[in-house]
């Protein structure tokens, strides 16, 4: 008698139980609230990014207006003035100067007792001074080192490889 009882209460309870019905409201907060997993996610994914960790996420970049050369907006580039000529080849100079001294530096820190010294107008020839330079290592130094292509695009003219006897190499980089 009590199945029977069950039974009953459970038809009456499907019969009488309204389905649920998706309302405008339910859809909305539906959107919303995936909407803010992907901004969630997404926002996660790029601070993985910038924190050096792997991730497939896209910044994405800024158009940038740049305007035509028949527009007013263009402005061509001007010649440089003669004194900012003269503080470019100053600026230039004391660079290659810093370039001599760090790669003394260097080379000291691995064992070889280089001397390296700048002259020349605006200091474009650089001299390799070392007791045991070779025909050997001025070769590894041009050839494996790529150093004549370095010191090229700093602004140097000439290399003097110079072994502080007899002995010198001299390249001239303007031919290069």
């Amino acid at each position: 008698m009590r199945t029977d009882e069950l039974r009953k209460l459970m038809e009456a309870s499907q019969q009488t139980s309204p389905k649920p019905k998706i309302t405008f409201g339910a859809i909305l907060v539906i959107i919303f609230l995936v909407g803010a997993m992907f901004v969630i996610f997404t926002t996660f994914r790029n601070e993985s990014y910038k924190s050096g960790q792997a991730s497939t996420a896209t910044i994405p970049t800024i158009p940038t207006y740049t305007a035509r050369q028949d527009t007013p907006d263009f402005i061509s580039p001007q010649p440089l003035t003669a004194k900012e000529k003269k503080a470019r080849a100053k600026d230039e100079a004391a660079a290659r100067k810093n370039y001599a001294h760090d790669a003394e530096r260097r080379m000291l820190s691995q064992g070889f007792d280089f001397h390296i010294f700048v002259s020349g107008k605006d200091s474009t020839v650089i001299k390799y001074e070392f007791a045991l330079m070779s025909r050997p290592l001025v070769y590894k130094l041009v050839n494996e080192h790529g150093i004549l292509e370095e010191l090229k695009d700093i602004g140097f003219k000439k290399a003097i490889f110079y072994d502080g006897y007899n002995y010198s190499w001299t390249y001239d980089l303007n031919n290069r």
